[in-house]
């Protein structure tokens, strides 16, 4: 009895596999959902919630094959890039090869975005940098004490060295 079982078991496998990569290939077709819905609840027989859960299922398909072309798509362009820096340094021009490490460094996302600010108040400002927290005077005081313990110079714009 239990052979009679398994063949069913596996051919409602094949069925949903069948039915999911049918309802992806119309979402990548540019088929909107409620297209997709409709024809699927009448050509299967099935209700609105099942084709949608179906269609969630497509979407995680197409959400992982999308990060897998990206990535790979990244992958060539930083290589390119790459290759593009070696030759610049091999023929001594340092002026490509910097830029293409720049690009490479953003393209690692190793540089922060640039925010400006114009404030104008009395209150205290909490700033944090690389996760160093500055949020009164007192605490900006002992970080300079430490900088000079440890002999590091300070040179503030505009103020002359005496």
């Amino acid at each position: 009895m239990s052979s009679f079982i398994e063949p069913k078991v596996k051919s409602d496998k094949n069925v949903s596999v069948q039915r999911l990569y049918s309802v992806y290939h119309d979402l990548v077709e540019m088929q909107s959902v409620a297209q997709i819905i409709q024809k699927y609840t009448k050509e299967w027989g099935v209700s609105k919630q099942a084709v949608s859960k179906i269609i969630n299922q497509a979407y995680g398909i197409f959400d992982k094959n999308m990060e897998q072309e990206f990535e790979r798509l990244a992958s060539n362009q930083l290589t390119r890039v790459m290759n593009i820096g070696a030759k610049a340094l091999q023929e001594g021009k340092l002026d490509t090869a910097l830029k293409a490490s720049d690009i490479i460094n953003k393209l690692a996302g190793l540089y922060t975005e640039k925010v400006e600010a114009n404030v104008t108040s009395d209150s205290v400002i909490h700033v944090s940098f690389s996760g160093i927290s500055i949020s009164d005077e007192d605490e900006i005081e002992n970080k300079i004490n430490e900088l000079e313990d440890t002999g590091t110079e300070l040179i503030v714009e505009g103020e002359e060295n005496a």
